[in-house]
C-alpha cells in the first residue's frame, strides 16, 4: 500500500467573502497556475478581464480538448489556465507537477448509480456488458466488504445490442473515474437493480502536487469526510463578511410539518406542485428559479429567469431579491448504504452536501451576496424542514391548503415474551444498517455484543436474537 506523507490544502469560507479574490491575487504572482471550476459558465465569468489566461473547455476549443490541455501544460511560460474538474481528473498527475492548482467549488469525487433491470429487456447480457476484474479491497481487513464489489470496465459500445445501448450510456457516466466498482450480487438474479460506483484517487494527489481546494464549509463536504487525514487548512483574508447576514433571508415554505424534502415523484405527480406554481406566478417578482433537469416535470415559471440548480461562484444574479428552489435533491435510499460502505460517507453527509449546501450556495447568488446591502432576500421552498436548514433566517409559512402526504409508521411488532429493551435496540440497529452490503457481518458483531451483555446480566436473549438473524 502506498503511503502518502504530504497534505492537500483547503480554504473554507462563506459565499462572497473573498475566496475568488484570493485565487485572482495568487494568479497575479509569478508562476504557472491552474484554476479548476465545475462549470463552463463559472469559468467564463470568473476569467473575464484576467490577464495572461487560457480558457480551455468544450465551448472554447472544438478539437481534442484533452490533448490541447496537455500541450499548454507543457509550456514553461507563466500563465493561468482554466479547465473544468472533469477534465482535471483525466490528466496524468506527472503533467501537473510545477503548477500551482486551485480547485474552486469542485467537490465531487465519487458517485453511486442504481438502475432497474426491468428498464432493460435482456437481463442475461449484464455479464457481457460489464467486463469485471477482481474484488476491490474496501476496508483493508479482509472483511465482508472486500468480497462485495468487483472492478469493471464496459465492453466497447459498438459491441452492445441496440436494446442495451441506453443501459451502456447510463453506466458510462462513471467512465471518467479512476476506480469503478459494481456490486457483485447485483449481476445475479438476486437483485432487481444494478449498483455501480466510481471515485477519484484523491490521496494520490496529496503526495505529488500543490493543490488548494476552496469551498464553503469544506469540512462538511463528503470529500473532506472521506479523506480528512489528507487535508490541512490554510487561511485567507476575508472581505465583506457579516456574521448575521442570514437575518436578511426570509425562508418561505408551503408544506408545514416534519415531512422532509421534495422527491421527483412529488414533482411529477403531486397536486401540490401546480398550486405552488400558480401562487408564485401571482405573487413573486424579480426572481431566479430552478427545478430538476427532467422533461417529465411540468413545473414551469418564467423561462428567462430559470437557472441551473448548481450556481456555485456565479455573481450575475445579485440584482435578484427572490429565488425559488424546487429541485428534488434528496439522496436515494438505494445508493446511501454504498456511500457509507465504500467511503464511510453517512446519509447526513449526503443530505448536507446535496441539499443544504446546494441550497445555501443557490440563495447566495442573489442580493444577499451583497454584504453592503440591507435588502431582504426572499426564498421559496417546498417544505418547512428544508426552510429551517438555513440558520439565522426568518421563517414564513404560506398556507395554500397543502396537506402532508407522509405515511405514518408504527413500532415494530414484538411478542409478549420478548425483552422490550432488546427489541428497541434491534429496531434502532436495523433502521441504521438496513440495505448495507455488509449487513450480515455488521449483525454478527452487534449480536456478539448483545450476547456478552446478556451473559453478564443473566438474561436469556438467544431465542430472540436467533429470530432477529432471520429478519435481516
Amino acid at each position: 500500500m502506498t503511503i502518502y506523507s504530504r497534505k492537500l490544502k483547503y480554504i473554507s469560507g462563506e459565499p462572497g467573502t473573498g475566496k475568488g479574490n484570493h485565487i485572482k491575487a495568487q494568479c497575479k504572482l509569478p508562476g504557472r497556475k491552474l484554476v479548476v471550476q465545475p462549470t463552463i459558465e463559472l469559468i467564463n465569468e470568473f476569467s473575464r478581464g484576467m490577464l495572461d489566461t487560457k480558457v480551455l473547455h468544450s465551448e472554447s476549443f472544438k478539437g481534442d480538448l484533452l490533448s490541447e490541455i496537455h500541450m499548454h501544460l507543457m509550456k514553461p511560460e507563466d500563465c493561468t489556465i482554466f479547465i473544468t474538474d472533469k477534465m482535471f481528473y483525466k490528466i496524468e498527475r506527472w503533467r501537473l507537477k510545477g503548477w500551482k492548482i486551485f480547485i474552486d467549488d469542485s467537490l465531487n469525487f465519487c458517485s453511486v448509480l442504481a438502475r432497474n433491470k426491468k428498464d432493460d429487456s435482456i437481463e442475461a447480457v449484464y455479464n457481457k456488458l460489464f467486463i469485471t476484474g477482481g474484488y476491490i479491497e474496501i476496508d483493508g481487513e479482509g472483511g465482508e466488504l472486500d468480497k462485495t464489489y468487483l472492478s469493471f470496465d464496459l465492453c466497447p459500445r459498438e459491441n452492445v445490442s441496440e436494446d442495451m445501448l441506453s443501459a451502456w450510456d447510463y453506466y458510462n457516466q462513471l467512465s471518467g473515474y479512476h476506480r469503478r466498482g459494481v456490486l457483485a450480487k447485483s449481476l445475479t438474479t438476486e437483485f432487481d437493480k444494478i449498483i455501480v460506483w466510481g471515485d477519484y484517487d484523491i490521496p494520490a494527489y496529496a503526495d505529488e502536487l500543490d493543490i488548494t481546494y476552496l469551498a464553503n464549509q469544506f469540512e462538511m463536504s463528503c470529500l473532506y469526510r472521506a479523506h480528512s487525514d489528507k487535508f490541512q487548512k490554510v487561511e485567507y483574508s476575508k472581505t465583506h463578511w457579516q456574521e448575521d447576514n442570514n437575518k436578511r433571508i426570509v425562508m418561505n415554505y408551503f408544506l408545514a410539518g416534519n415531512q422532509y424534502g421534495l422527491s421527483k415523484n412529488i414533482m411529477k405527480n403531486s397536486d401540490h406542485i401546480p398550486m405552488i406554481q400558480e401562487w408564485i406566478m401571482n405573487n413573486v417578482e424579480n426572481y431566479y428559479w430552478s427545478k430538476n433537469n427532467d422533461e417529465t416535470i411540468n413545473f414551469t415559471l418564467n423561462r428567462e429567469s430559470q437557472v441551473g440548480v448548481v450556481q456555485r461562484g456565479i455573481n450575475t444574479l445579485q440584482d435578484k431579491t427572490s429565488c425559488i428552489f424546487m429541485a428534488a435533491m434528496k439522496p436515494s435510499d438505494v445508493v446511501i448504504p454504498h456511500y457509507e460502505a465504500v467511503w464511510n460517507i453517512l446519509s447526513t453527509d449526503l443530505v448536507n452536501e446535496w441539499t443544504f449546501e446546494t441550497l445555501n450556495q443557490y440563495i447566495y447568488r442573489g442580493v444577499i451576496r451583497d454584504y453592503s446591502s440591507t435588502e431582504t432576500m426572499n426564498v421559496y421552498v417546498y417544505d418547512e424542514v428544508t426552510a429551517h436548514t438555513i440558520s439565522g433566517a426568518t421563517y414564513n409559512y404560506i398556507d395554500i391548503g397543502l396537506v402532508s402526504t407522509q405515511k405514518k409508521t408504527g413500532r415494530p411488532v414484538t411478542r409478549d415474551s420478548d425483552d422490550k429493551g432488546l427489541a428497541r435496540k434491534f429496531a434502532s440497529w436495523k433502521n441504521t444498517n438496513k440495505g448495507k452490503p455488509n449487513v450480515h457481518e455488521l449483525f454478527a458483531k452487534w449480536r456478539h455484543k448483545q450476547e456478552e451483555y446478556a451473559d453478564a446480566n443473566g438474561l436469556d436473549w438467544l431465542e430472540q436474537l436467533d429470530r432477529y438473524s432471520g429478519e435481516i
